[in-house]
Formats: C-alpha cells, structure tokens, sequence
C-alpha cells in the first residue's frame, strides 16, 4: 500500500442523505466484507465477487456470468448492429441511416415466430424488401409491405401445400435469352424451362 494514503482498519462507512423526514442510504461499504453499494442502491458489490449496475441491467454472478439488459449499440458511426429491447429486434444500420436487415418477433396474424427482413436500396434511396417469416418469402418493390399492390413475389405454404405467386409484371420478358433464366416471362405467356 503507498504510505502516503489515509488508511482505517476494521471500519465500515455509510454515506446517509435527508429525504423530506426519511434518511436515505446513499452509498456503503462493509470494512470486513469489502461488499459495497453506491448511487442508493443501483450499484452493488458483493463480498463473493457479483456485482449489479444500473439497477440490475449489469449483473455478474458466479452462476449465470455476464447479464446485460438495455439497447446496444456496436458504435457510434459508421455501420453498426443495433439491439432494441423496446422493439425486440436486432438491426443491421448503415451509416446512411438506413436500416439494412432486422430481426424480430412476430406476435401478429395467425401464427408466432421470428420475422427477418432485409432491405436494399439505390443511388436514390428507392429500395427493395425481402421478408422471411414463419413458411414465407415475400420480396417486395418500394416502401412497405403491401401485399397485392408492390408484392412481386410470394413463396410460401398454404395448408401445407406450396404456394409461388408474383407480379407478372415484374418478370423479365426473355423470349430473346432464354438460356439465362427458368422461369421467365414471354409477352404475354409465362414459360418454364426445365434442365
């Protein structure tokens, strides 16, 4: 120990604060424990080594480790991954601002699961939607998901069948290139090559 530092054996302290007509703990510390608590409360140090922060959004303990509750951010600039407790979702964020890919609950419509959508966008901010959800692919042209108006493709089951159903608009007229896709659009006909 450097000997110019106070030094005090066999002592606990406690930091109390008035209240209105309560007397509040502000901070403590057990001098034969080493155990601590700071910030009234929301910082605990305890005598085996755990401890909690935050009002328990940090927690280590000798079971469970490392638990940490709240919104993350993996930096500050630039492209980063964002967890959202409010929303329930993981977020892949440009540095543009624009949301890239997410991953979330879905508690709505006829049955729970996961829901991942990605998104692309162009020079001039106009993007596309692939939304994968409990037995669908659904890709998507423009702003939002609006199935029947800027729905271009539909995979999915359907009382356990298979279901493809897309824009036909949206397919390539190939008739002049037919070697390069399967399925492909010939004026008004849709053709299927098969390998």
């Amino acid at each position: 120990m450097i000997p110019e530092l106070l030094r005090i054996l066999n002592a606990s302290f406690r930091i109390e604060k008035k209240e209105g007509d309560e007397t509040v703990v502000v901070a403590e510390i057990d001098g034969e424990t080493g155990a601590a608590m700071f910030g009234k409360g929301a910082h605990l140090f305890k005598e085996d080594g755990s401890l909690s922060l935050a009002n328990e959004n940090i927690i280590w303990n000798l079971i469970y480790g490392l638990l940490l509750r709240g919104k993350f951010e993996s930096n500050r600039e630039g492209n980063k991954i964002i967890i959202d407790p409010e929303t329930r979702s993981i977020q892949m964020v440009g540095e543009n601002g624009y949301v890239y890919a997410s991953m979330s609950f879905q508690t709505e419509g006829r049955q729970d699961g996961a829901q991942i959508v990605f998104r692309g966008y162009n020079e001039i901010g106009e993007k596309t939607t692939t939304l994968i959800e409990n037995g669908s692919v659904r890709i998507y042209s423009g702003d939002g998901h609006v199935p029947g108006t800027n729905e271009e493709l539909y995979i999915g089951l359907v009382e356990g069948k298979i279901r493809i159903a897309f824009n036909k608009d949206s397919l390539r007229d190939n008739r002049n290139d037919v070697g390069t896709y399967n399925v492909y659009r010939s004026g008004e006909n849709l053709r299927v090559r098969i390998d």
